[in-house]
């Protein structure tokens, strides 16, 4: 019964933020208290000696205590490691900006692609999935759109078709994004070579999908998609693939070339350090931390910190002589600005992880999961890729919403593996990232080119369900 009643609050609470009604940031931890409450007071109002009103008052005592001095101060800090990424990512992204290298390097590969139009969007997109890798919040966002979307608009592009394919390239650079493996790592503590074995296939298939839509959606649109430049844009796709399945392939074949890979990487981390006038460009900034993460094995934050050092030794270069002290505490106070409601969230997500594994909560809930939850692979992909419009207005499947409760029960049922419980939120993710109207950066782009956020829905929806499905047949054999 009490798990029933919980069921009922969960989609009572999605109801309200689907509406509109209720903001995320005050929806989670007041789902956490609530669920607190719920699943307590029962056992609490059958465990109290005497009359009715003092079992009635010891129950609710012990309800309070147990959601503000368990809950509450438990779960604020809950993500505190992935809390401090987005801090750090903020601040990284705010110096890419005051830098100028974010727009530089747009500024660049759109001279690069020359007046093809099919390749131009193309290079752009994934310019943009590459900055996306560490840039983090809708100031980025605009940064990166004000650029984007004047060249695609000159180059005939509907105005829907040019704000889609932009998040598009937002969603394919959050597979990337150390922010969002933080969050991963901290709900599910899942090892990171794990993390990444699984996003760097999944990158390749999202990038297969971004083909796709660029050439159906070029050809409803009537522009040239000539058989030369999709030949190019296949080749150049595939050329990334084989380079990476090469490289993967060689290092496990001959695990001596690790040594002189990090050799290589470190030597031009040294580069980029000593001769910063040379490298002026800053293009190499934007990966500098995944690559400390991946070559390296660094933790995230340790490569967050040392992106950020680098950026300020370079800043002056970068920055056409501004002071780098000026440009870094500016960084850090409007870095720390734009990820406040990442932060707020994050601290709502911990009080709803430590509500809903408290004993009493999950004892209500598991046998409902236990019920639901699919017993086989081919039930795996099915349940999931049928439910994974959920992800949307932050539903039941969206990390940044319900879901990280939902993704941490899922887990402790043990049906199913952790890392198919993470491939199966961060395939249906990518409808949250690209498709959700509640989206802030969705909201902004509509606003800028003029079309509805349901236009953008109805776009991009099919795409990035068939990504779902893509990525989970992925979760069934990586592991």
């Amino acid at each position: 019964m009490t798990g029933v009643l919980l069921l009922v609050l969960f989609c009572a609470l999605a109801g309200l933020m689907y509406s509109g009604r209720a903001s995320t940031l005050l929806a989670l931890p007041g789902l956490a208290l609530a669920i607190t409450f719920v699943a307590a007071a029962p056992a609490f109002f059958a465990a109290a000696p005497g009359p009715l009103w003092h079992r009635l008052l010891s129950a609710c005592s012990q309800s309070l205590h147990l959601g503000f001095a368990v809950v509450a101060a438990k779960g604020v800090p809950r993500l505190q490691t992935a809390i401090f990424t987005v801090l750090l990512g903020g601040v990284f992204g705010q110096q890419l900006k005051l830098t100028g290298v974010a727009e530089s390097l747009v500024r660049q590969v759109a001279e690069l692609g020359g007046d093809n139009p099919f390749l131009l969007t193309l290079l752009l997109t994934l310019c943009v999935s590459v900055l996306m890798t560490t840039l983090t919040g809708l100031g980025s966002v605009i940064l990166l759109a004000n650029v984007y979307l004047p060249v695609l608009l000159s180059l005939s592009l509907p105005p829907l078709l040019a704000a889609s394919l932009f998040l598009v390239g937002t969603s394919l650079g959050g597979i990337f994004n150390l922010v969002n493996w933080s969050l991963y790592i901290d709900v599910l503590r899942i090892p990171l070579p794990t993390l990444w074995r699984y996003a760097i296939p999944f990158g390749g298939l999202y990038v297969a999908a971004l083909l796709v839509f660029m050439a159906v959606e070029f050809k409803r649109a009537r522009l040239p998609v000539g058989a030369g430049s999709l030949l190019r844009a296949v080749g150049l796709v595939a050329a990334l693939a084989a380079g990476a399945a090469l490289l993967r392939w060689g290092l496990a074949v001959h695990p001596g070339l690790w040594p002189w890979l990090r050799r290589a990487f470190i030597a031009l981390v040294v580069l980029l350090l000593a001769a910063p006038r040379r490298l002026s460009s800053g293009l190499l900034a934007p990966l500098l931390p995944i690559g400390l993460v991946l070559v390296l094995g660094w933790p995230i934050n340790a490569a967050f910190l040392f992106a950020l050092i680098y950026l300020w030794w370079t800043a002056p270069v970068l920055a056409g002589g501004k002071s780098a002290a000026k440009i870094l505490a500016q960084s850090t106070v409007e870095g720390l600005q734009s990820v406040s409601p990442a932060v707020g969230l994050m601290m709502g997500i911990g009080m709803l992880l430590v509500a809903v594994s408290q004993p009493v909560a999950s004892a209500a809930i598991e046998p409902l999961l236990r019920w639901a939850l699919p017993r086989s692979g081919v039930g795996y992909v099915l349940f999931f890729s049928l439910l994974a419009p959920l992800a949307l207005y932050r539903g039941p499947l969206n990390l940044w919403g319900l879901g990280s409760g939902l993704m941490s029960l899922i887990q402790k049922t043990g049906m199913l593996a952790d890392t198919r419980v993470f491939a199966a939120f961060m395939s249906t993710g990518q409808i949250q990232g690209v498709c959700d109207p509640t989206n802030t950066q969705n909201v902004w782009l509509a606003n800028q080119v003029k079309v509805d956020t349901q236009q953008i829905l109805k776009m991009t929806l099919p795409y990035m369900w068939a990504v779902t499905v893509a990525g989970l047949l992925l979760g069934l054999y990586v592991r």
